[in-house]
């Protein structure tokens, strides 16, 4: 505890990383000071069950955006309601009656992004070491840079088309077997941070990728449903994200959307 008043503070914010991950060695220093203070008293959360996540520097926008896609993302994965402790989740553990998380996140988009782009590194690899001598090999050493380069592009339009700015692609465990896409947005000195869940993959209003609108027009995706919170009111001044109320907030924005897939509702207005 001595040294991690007195040295810490001299230390640049990334020395952890030679420890081998900051988070722990965050997490140690947040559980300490915790552990210091009034045992009555939550540490980051009403009930105690979700984990904190570490403080951000305020206005580092991808950092912060980083960390509100992986609470929405566990929000809507997990399907625990905010009110949910862990006393509660204890007991239903020794009553036998285990949480079926609602969604489950697909890969697929992921792995043809891992598939094509370990293609093109092969490819780029081969033109580099092919044997023979440059330009005796000429040909081939051609035709592993033209694979490479048609690989790449691969990639970036397959990305472009059929993930712009999706953090998640989920397909529900019911018997329905609907699926769910998630997107965010987050613009570089914006305080606003906005998300979008549709049933389909759909880009949000006027997309950063104009030539999405050929592809996806208007009303594509299903039942779409959407928010725009600041950031103001989801952080505190020292950059610490307030999981319960964020949680609640994406809960909210699930059950609307899962109310205007079974058409029990209609989209909800924008929330500020």
């Amino acid at each position: 505890a001595i040294i991690r008043r007195v040295v810490m503070p001299f230390l640049p914010s990334w020395w952890p990383l030679f420890l081998g991950g900051g988070s722990q060695v965050s997490g140690a220093a947040h559980s300490e000071d915790a552990d210091a203070s009034d045992p009555t008293e939550d540490s980051d959360v009403s009930n105690g069950f979700f984990e904190e996540v570490d403080p951000v520097k305020l206005g580092d926008t991808p950092n912060m955006k980083r960390v509100l896609d992986e609470v929405a993302c566990n929000a809507i994965l997990e399907g625990w309601d905010e009110n949910t402790s862990e006393a509660d989740v204890k007991a239903a553990e020794d009553a036998g009656d285990a949480h079926v998380p609602p969604y489950t996140e697909t890969h697929t988009i992921a792995n043809v992004k891992v598939i094509l782009g370990s293609l093109a590194v092969v490819a780029s690899i081969l033109a580099q070491f092919w044997p023979g001598k440059f330009p005796a090999n000429y040909t081939m050493t051609a035709v592993w840079v033209i694979t490479y380069a048609a690989l790449s592009t691969a990639l970036t339009v397959y990305s472009y088309f059929c993930e712009s700015e999706a953090v998640l692609f989920a397909k529900s465990n019911q018997k329905s077997g609907s699926s769910v896409v998630v997107a965010t947005r987050l613009m570089r000195f914006s305080d606003v941070y906005r998300i979008q869940i549709s049933k389909e993959f759909a880009p949000m209003d006027k997309p950063l990728q104009p030539l999405l609108g050929l592809l996806y027009p208007p009303g594509s995706g299903g039942p779409i449903v959407d928010a725009e919170w600041r950031l103001g009111d989801l952080f505190d001044v020292d950059g610490m994200l307030d999981t319960v109320a964020t949680r609640k907030r994406i809960r909210e924005l699930m059950r609307s959307f899962e109310a205007a897939s079974s058409g029990r509702a209609v989209e909800p207005k924008k929330s500020r």
